[in-house]
């Protein structure tokens, strides 16, 4: 089960490398078995075609993301950390995976609705365990709602990274995390200064 378990790893991996350099269109599923270093036919033991493929690269997103912020927010002793982690991980994230993020925006349209409504139902749970979260620790008694914290949250980062991107500027995560935690953390948790 371990090598079944790593070819499809590598598949993703692939799949996700691939798709983010030369877009869905262009990327070919030969190409992302060679890179996987697996048969063209062993791609499709575990996909069934190349928007499958792709959906379940997002979905590896989400899952990975999911996880990540799950055992990161744990270690958090307070409201403000727990914010900047947050922030600190959805800028890398954003960063890291601007193509990939991308690419995703212009092509749902080429997974078929079931695939498409999978993909929404994934993304609404991952939204709304941020959004408990934020509710629970960042702003329990601020009287602020929780979906409008996530969207400032995730609004602010993304468009300050991908402005950075835009202006071909070199992206200093760590002050852009410290700044967008100053600016946002107290009208979050209701401390201001």
């Amino acid at each position: 089960m371990a090598a079944s378990s790593d070819k499809h790893k590598r598949i993703l991996e692939a799949a996700t490398q691939l798709f983010g350099e030369l877009g869905y269109s262009k990327a070919r599923i030969e190409t992302i078995a060679e890179m996987a270093g697996v048969a063209k036919g062993t791609v499709y033991l575990y996909f069934k075609n190349k928007p499958d493929l792709f959906a379940s690269c997002i979905e590896n997103r989400i899952d990975e993301l999911i996880a990540l912020l799950e055992t990161e927010i744990e270690k958090c002793s307070s409201a403000t950390e727990a914010i900047r982690k947050l922030i600190e991980i959805h800028v890398k994230t954003f960063d890291e995976n601007m193509g990939f993020a991308d690419l995703v925006r212009q092509n749902l349209v080429n997974l078929d609705h079931i695939l498409r409504e999978q993909l929404m139902a994934r993304h609404y749970q991952a939204r709304q365990m941020i959004e408990e979260w934020v509710g629970k620790i960042c702003c329990p008694d601020s009287g602020i709602t929780p979906s409008v914290v996530v969207d400032v949250l995730i609004g602010a980062t993304t468009f300050a990274v991908a402005s950075i991107h835009l202006t071909n500027g070199e992206l200093d995560t760590e002050t852009l995390v410290e700044e967008l935690t100053a600016l946002l953390a107290p009208g979050i948790t209701g401390q201001f200064a």
